[in-house]
């Protein structure tokens, strides 16, 4: 760690603490993960899922992790430096966003690359779509597990964004809990506030049926049942009654929060989409209103 010097705390979770740092006789800039958990030999490392994930993911818009150290049982992930999230670069610029819809759309090239690859993300948020400069990445990847598993961990995506089969405790879910979740973040960014800002999963399941009325999931019935929930009955509302956002954003979150993961649409679907279809991903067009070189991963005496 001696060849970085550390300039800022970005962020303190769970799981780890961020801080921005420069790689000393440089004006390269990275961003330092220093896990909470200690690690007694690289073998532990080895088994990370943010680790074993991004080892084998290299694409523009997921975050790159350029090395792993590890001294005195604490470990450090460096990664790419990105100035703040989504949500936060459009708070900072809330008259001159020229970039958002591109943003969303890289958001969801980097969600098919990682779906395509045969995994899931598992806790996409806002906090964890990453903006610097005109790119756009996912980040966060500490809950990223491959698809087909037996049984997945139901509590794992923060409950704003969690799909309804999540809630639910579905024992097998799919990578179309991200793209709920992507659903959630689009419809925040014109909201301007959280979707379905629940207090708890039973809240956080009826918050979602005011906005999209009782599903017709049988799938859904069945999960209920079995983890003791009843769905309120609601004939749901318009998005475009409670979004103020263009008519193709509106329908784009309209196919992403769809009840049954079956119907919903996957990223590459969205990609297809006109809201993002006719987007280039450096292409600048501005926010509603006004428009409603890879590096190796090389190893060392002391890098994984």
């Amino acid at each position: 760690m001696d060849k970085y010097r550390v300039l800022q705390v970005l962020g303190d979770g769970s799981y780890g603490t961020v801080k921005k740092a420069q790689l000393k006789g440089t004006r390269d800039m990275v961003a330092i993960k220093k896990l909470k958990k200690r690690v007694d030999s690289w073998a532990d490392c080895s088994e990370l899922p943010e680790i074993v994930v991004l080892r084998k993911l290299h694409h523009p818009n997921i975050i790159k992790l350029k090395e792993v150290i590890r001294e005195a049982d604490e470990l450090y992930l460096v990664f790419d430096y990105m100035d703040c999230t989504l949500i936060e670069f459009l708070t900072r610029n809330p008259s001159s966003s020229p970039l958002v819809v591109p943003f969303i759309r890289q958001a969801f090239e980097g969600l098919a690359y990682l779906h395509r690859s045969g995994y899931m993300h598992r806790d996409i948020k806002p906090e964890n779509v990453l903006v610097f400069g005109d790119q756009c990445k996912l980040s966060d990847f500490g809950l990223a597990k491959r698809l087909g598993n037996p049984k997945n961990t139901d509590y794992v995506s923060t409950r704003w964004y969690r799909a309804p089969e999540m809630l639910l405790h579905s024992p097998s879910y799919t990578c179309s809990v991200d793209n709920f979740a992507m659903g959630c973040i689009i419809a925040e960014i014109y909201l301007g506030r959280p979707l379905f800002p629940g207090s708890n999963e039973d809240d956080q399941l009826d918050k979602i049926t005011e906005i999209l009325g009782t599903p017709h999931w049988p799938d859904g019935d069945i999960l209920a049942r079995r983890c003791g929930f009843k769905f309120k009955t609601h004939p749901g509302v318009l998005l475009a009654d409670v979004i103020r956002a263009p008519r193709q954003a509106i329908r784009l979150i309209e196919l992403l929060l769809r009840w049954d993961p079956n119907e919903r649409y996957t990223a590459a679907q969205a990609l297809g989409h006109p809201f993002l279809s006719e987007v280039g991903a450096k292409k600048k067009l501005p926010i509603y209103p006004e428009q409603s070189s890879e590096r190796v991963f090389k190893p060392s005496c002391k890098r994984f």
